[in-house]
């Protein structure tokens, strides 16, 4: 469910089992979001940077973009 929320494209329970390593999830993932037109890299870079915010950073950041 969690990949769902991050990603906008569909990873099904059967693809992770499918995978059978973290390796071939990330390659599956990656090649997804190649088809998507989506930089993955970028999407996790982006959350790790979300992550070390703290909230009073996070709200000063969405009503600098409003």
């Amino acid at each position: 469910a969690r990949l769902t929320e991050i990603f906008p494209f569909e990873i099904s329970l059967p693809d992770i089992f499918e995978s059978r390593t973290v390796a071939r999830l990330s390659a599956f993932i990656e090649t997804q979001g190649q088809k998507h037109g989506v930089d993955v890299a970028d999407v996790c870079e982006t959350l790790q940077m979300i992550e070390r915010m703290s909230d009073t950073e996070i709200q000063s950041q969405i009503a600098s973009d409003s």
